[in-house]
Order: C-alpha cells, then sequence, then structure tokens
C-alpha cells in the first residue's frame, strides 16, 4: 500500500486529509504492525485510485484464487465502456430473474 501512496507521490498527511485515516494509524498499516479493516481500504483504494479487489489483494484478504470464478466471466470487461457494462449487467438480471420465475 506504500507503493501506491508513494506513487501518487502523497504524503501521509494528504492521505489522512483525503480518508480521515490518521497519518500514525495509515504508517503501522503500511509497515504491517497492524491490520487494515475494509472499510479503510475502500477508502485507500478511493484515494490512490485503484481497484478496490487490488487493494483487497494487496491487504491478503483475498487471494487470487478467490476470484477465479469472476476473472473468467469477467475477462477484457476493462475494454467495455460504461453503457456496455450496463447492457451486460441488464441480461444478467433478466437471466437471474427468469431463473427465480417460476413456471
Amino acid at each position: 500500500m506504500k507503493d501506491c501512496r508513494k506513487k501518487l507521490g502523497l504524503s501521509l498527511k494528504a492521505v489522512e486529509e483525503k480518508t480521515g485515516i490518521t497519518d500514525s494509524r495509515l504508517s503501522k498499516i503500511e509497515n504491517g504492525q497492524r491490520s487494515c479493516p475494509g472499510k479503510e481500504l475502500r477508502l485507500l483504494a478511493e484515494a490512490y485510485n485503484e481497484p478496490v479487489v487490488s487493494m483487497f489483494l494487496t491487504a491478503g484478504y483475498l487471494i487470487p484464487d478467490d476470484l477465479k470464478e469472476y476473472q473468467y466471466v469477467f475477462h477484457g470487461v476493462e475494454r467495455l465502456d460504461s453503457d456496455e457494462r450496463q447492457h451486460i449487467q441488464d441480461e444478467i438480471d433478466y437471466m437471474i430473474r427468469k431463473k427465480d420465475t417460476p413456471l
């Protein structure tokens, strides 16, 4: 996580201003002296402009094997624009409703 912060040229204090996570707490998280709760990981992901899943992987809350099922489904999704992604989600929602509707 320290690499994410440094890559953006952010100081601990700047991250505190963006997230509300104190600089001393963040320093302990970065140095492995304290774990980072999921809520704070989300704040850090937003501050660092990183996908939240990447932050959960970095923090060790997820391992790559946890994502195998989703990687298959979402392979290449980053190439779609928001309208295309919404269309795909609408199709998924339709298929789920269809399965849940008794004959």
